[in-house]
């Protein structure tokens, strides 16, 4: 019976350790990649701004046309 405690405290010990490993990596990975690499400015990324300089570079027209506009 003392035995049998022994393998199965092994077993457990061997895959203990790996599944500690991999939870703390994949832990670290999501809290690295969820980091922003830089700040985002609400007021100046919007959608609006970005359709107001694409008009005003001319962008929109030259791949769709002046009827870009219309609808």
């Amino acid at each position: 019976a003392l035995a049998s405690i022994a393998i199965v405290g092994d077993v457990a010990t061997r895959w203990a350790v790996p599944a500690v490993v991999a939870a703390v990596s994949a832990a670290a990975i999501k809290w690295r990649l969820d980091r922003p690499s830089r700040p985002y400015d609400a007021s100046a990324n919007s959608v609006g701004r970005e359709y107001d300089a694409w008009t005003r570079e001319g962008i929109l027209e030259h791949y769709w046309g002046e009827h870009i506009h219309l609808g």
